[in-house]
């Protein structure tokens, strides 16, 4: 099928102002969603998306001034790129892999989008601690809002040997937040979850959770 010069206007009047409207909610969603955006392989060019749209029938207009004979052509290839740029906000995203990039006293930490990574600093040097977020007790990467733990990882004030855990202390927030907060090795490592995720943190799951958040470090890799 080959589209006329006043289909591929009439396409150009439909699909120009949806596609916009795609990129505006898509650049919504990335000032909610940093992170993910950054996950996203298709990112760079979905931000571009307004400027393709706008940019398609420029070029048809230039190409068949130049080449006439290849109008009908032009416009039927006009016609697909310019429904690939205006779908293109809202296509399924492709993950590239993205880490974050910290440290702490010396350790670097790359930590996957997915964990929802905060107090990340780009100089090392003011980098005290991170913050990532997971399910309970799964401790599986929780991006998105919902029930979800919190947990962090922070230089401590005195060394402990490795298999040595300083006094572990919780604490109750909001009526239904809990915080525990424990040392190990030089580090405080702490979790905030909701009792509706889990009633109280056991031995296993503290370990587990050290055991997560020490596998950032890349330190050694």
């Amino acid at each position: 099928m080959k589209l006329s010069k006043k289909q591929f206007w009439l396409a150009f009047a439909l699909l120009a102002p949806l596609g916009i409207w795609f990129w505006v909610m898509h650049g919504v969603r990335i000032s909610y969603h940093p992170g993910a955006a950054k996950g996203d392989l298709l990112n760079p060019l979905r931000q571009m998306a307004w400027l393709g749209i706008i940019l398609t029938p420029v070029i048809m207009i230039a190409v068949t001034k130049l080449r006439p004979g290849r109008a009908s052509m032009a416009y039927t290839l006009g016609g697909i790129v310019l429904v690939v740029w205006a779908l293109l906000p809202i296509l399924p995203r492709i993950d590239n892999g993205y880490k974050e990039s910290t440290c702490i006293e010396g350790q670097r930490y790359e930590i996957p989008w997915q964990y929802n990574p905060e107090e990340i600093r780009e100089t090392c040097a003011k980098n005290t601690y991170f913050i990532v977020r997971a399910s309970l007790p799964e401790l599986r990467p929780q991006y998105a809002e919902g029930d979800r733990a919190v947990l962090s990882k922070r230089a401590a004030q005195q060394r402990l040997p490795n298999d040595v855990h300083d006094d572990l202390t919780c604490v109750i927030q909001n009526s239904s937040w809990q915080v525990c907060r424990w040392s190990k090795a030089g580090f405080t490592y702490q979790v905030e979850w909701s009792e509706r995720q889990l009633p109280e943190l056991t031995p296993d799951l503290q370990d587990q959770i050290v055991d997560l958040l020490d596998s950032f470090n890349v330190t050694d890799s």
